[in-house]
């Protein structure tokens, strides 16, 4: 643990700092609320396109559409169920209000649509309606919707495709979407569909870590650096802790990724479907409010 905390003070102080919290347990919780996106006002510097990805970049939406598309009464609708259910969706209308607009060509409802079925996908192949819902959003540059794409294309589905996802992922975290370039920081570790370049998913963390603050990401940041599959039971234990640290601060990804592990057990996290379900709907209710922007009455 010394030795991880040593080698990412080398890089960023805000890393040492969270492994210190962690190891401490010394939470603090932030809602991410009503943030509309944990974009950053700049692109993040990011390494040459490989080679391999022979697909288009895309141009990003107009931010004109998509307000115009957040101020559709079926999203709002949607909106305000997801907050007076706290993200149980078993029964209620907040899903079917975000489906209507998706199947309308909202590019926020189809944004939702996604991450209804991101935070519910176990693998088995269901994520591919919502590939289809999704795409078209991307497709017009609607970085969220990216983002929704390159997660789900990193699920082990029938369309698991890890170089597109990295594809996805890129467009998102060339507008400067923060969940996108982690998740692309985690690509370059891994060598998911990115050449492995530890250099390169270091740097990333640095950007992010560098220009966004919001409670959990460099807790979260800790997590992708420590779980490498090379790296020593104590690391990954300080990472494991680093994860349940963003969680706890409510940052979605960690939610996200503590409801999978929980569903399938091992990896440190024990299984439990309880657990699971807890962690899914936190993780949608605070990506619903990342993505949806609620619009005062008059």
């Amino acid at each position: 643990m010394r030795r991880a905390v040593r080698e990412y003070a080398g890089i960023n102080p805000m890393l040492a700092r969270a492994s210190r919290l962690a190891a401490a347990g010394l939470l603090v919780g932030c809602l991410l609320s009503l943030a509309p996106s944990l974009a950053s006002a700049a692109s993040f510097k990011l390494p040459p396109k490989p080679e391999d990805d022979p697909w288009p970049d895309v141009a990003p939406i107009r931010q004109a559409l998509i307000s115009d598309a957040n101020r559709d009464l079926r999203i709002q609708r949607g909106y305000q169920l997801l907050v007076q259910d706290g993200g149980n969706w078993a029964g209620n209308e907040a899903a079917i209000n975000f489906q209507f607009a998706a199947d309308h060509g909202n590019p926020v409802g189809q944004a939702a649509s996604c991450a209804v079925e991101l935070a519910n996908s176990r693998g088995e192949g269901q994520e591919t309606w919502a590939l289809r819902i999704c795409r078209p959003a991307a497709e017009q540059g609607y970085a969220t919707a990216q983002l929704m794409v390159g997660l789900l294309l990193q699920v082990a589905g029938l369309e698991y495709d890890p170089r597109k996802a990295a594809h996805w992922l890129r467009q998102a975290a060339g507008q400067g979407d923060t969940v996108a370039a982690l998740a692309l920081a985690e690509a370059y570790f891994k060598g998911t569909g990115v050449p492995a370049d530890r250099k390169v998913a270091i740097d990333l963390l640095y950007q992010v870590t560098s220009t966004q603050h919001q409670s959990g990401i460099a807790d979260y940041a800790l997590y992708l650096a420590e779980d490498e599959p090379d790296r020593d039971a104590a690391s990954r234990a300080v990472g494991r802790r680093a994860l349940r640290a963003a969680a706890m601060a409510e940052f979605w990804p960690a939610q996200l990724r503590l409801s999978w592990l929980s569903r399938a057990g091992g990896d440190g996290v024990a299984k439990d479907v309880d657990a699971a379900h807890l962690h899914g709907n936190e993780a949608l209710t605070n990506l619903i409010r990342m993505t949806v922007t609620p619009v005062a009455g008059p």
